[in-house]
């Protein structure tokens, strides 16, 4: 989603990045369709972006026959992103840990 930026020009709004990983599928059993990435302006959150993208991504899965939307999200996000997905009817599967090695 575009729209005009303090310069006249254009900026982007909102975006969504998606994959269809079908080399995972038999893993999960099902089709499915991964939600990458997620991002609003700070200027413009609040306003339902976020939401609308994430429905339409939703109902393109479906029409493609996937069955499933999939999203990881860090459970100590500052932006609740937690929150908006499971207001969109999203679940929690699991949580994970990172384990990282400073050198």
């Amino acid at each position: 989603m575009k729209g005009p930026g303090a310069d006249g020009a254009e900026d982007v709004l909102a975006y969504v990045v998606c994959a269809v990983p079908h080399k995972d599928w038999l893993a999960r059993g099902r089709g499915f369709g991964y939600i990458e990435v997620l991002g609003v302006h700070p200027r413009v959150r609040g306003l339902g972006l976020a939401s609308a993208l994430l429905a339409r991504t939703m109902q393109t899965f479906r029409d493609e026959g996937l069955e499933l939307a999939v999203r990881n999200v860090d459970a100590e996000s500052l932006t609740d992103a937690g929150v908006l997905y499971e207001r969109l009817g999203f679940t929690t599967v699991r949580r994970s840990v990172t384990l990282a090695k400073e050198f």
